[in-house]
């Protein structure tokens, strides 16, 4: 799979990672991820408009503890309960509304042995298991192109 940049490799690799442990007591949600940015060391922004947009406050008191976990399921502990979620886009790990995260579209492509695979049958089986009613074909955003002459598909 390709398409992402080194620094995003980076973060994903980092999202795998065993949180050791952490506790938040009333902190700002501001600091506490201002404190995981520096612990794990990946950049995190937050996304100020789509908070202020959903009405949403980066300085919402959190408490919040937990140990011996991947980062991505603290992450996902954290901030479900302030139904926000993350996605990585433009190198960083940006903290947004679950919403303005089902609106960030990612190209990656993935390589297919065209020898060896009807690459238009694959991509209406993708198109029908994986997000049916996303895809441009029915009006949606996904997209999905065989690549040929590089034998991928890109996503």
């Amino acid at each position: 799979m390709s398409g992402r940049s080194p620094r995003e490799k980076l973060i994903f690799a980092a999202l795998d990672r065993i949180v050791e442990e952490w506790q938040f007591n009333e902190l700002p949600l501001r600091e506490i991820i201002a404190q995981i940015s520096t612990s794990q060391e990946i950049p995190i922004h937050i996304d100020t408009a789509g908070f202020a947009d959903a009405g949403l406050d980066c300085d919402t008191p959190v408490t919040n503890g937990v140990s011996g976990i991947s980062l991505k399921s603290a992450l996902n502990l954290l901030l479900d309960d302030l139904d926000l979620t993350y996605v990585v886009d433009n190198e960083v790990l940006k903290i947004t509304t679950k919403d303005r995260a089902a609106e960030t579209l990612v190209l990656l492509t993935y390589p297919i042995p065209i020898a060896q695979i009807d690459a238009e049958t694959l991509v209406s089986v993708i198109q029908s298991a994986i997000g049916p009613g996303t895809w441009s074909c029915v009006g949606g955003q996904g997209m999905i192109r065989v690549l040929l002459a590089r034998n991928e598909l890109a996503i």
